[in-house]
């Protein structure tokens, strides 16, 4: 799991997120203010990289972690 996370934080820093601001409980909407165009971005970079699709875009606010254990659990399948 540790390079889904890795990739994850390249993703976000990409977005424009700083290394310093992210942590196994940081929320995507809360903490990094993603709108839902960079929402978008990063949905996508999810599924170029390891081919599936997250459906972030809810009402709800995932953190870091349930985002790196849902692609886990999905790459487990």
């Amino acid at each position: 799991m540790t390079d889904i996370k890795e990739f994850l934080k390249k993703s976000l820093n990409q977005i424009g997120i700083d290394d310093n601001e992210i942590s196994e409980s940081s929320k995507l909407k809360n903490d990094f203010e993603l709108d839902s165009t960079e929402m978008v971005d990063f949905v996508l970079s999810i599924k170029k990289e390891y081919g599936i699709s997250l459906n972030l875009a809810k009402n709800d606010d995932f953190s870091f972690q349930q985002i790196a254990k849902m692609i886990d659990n999905e790459l487990k399948k």
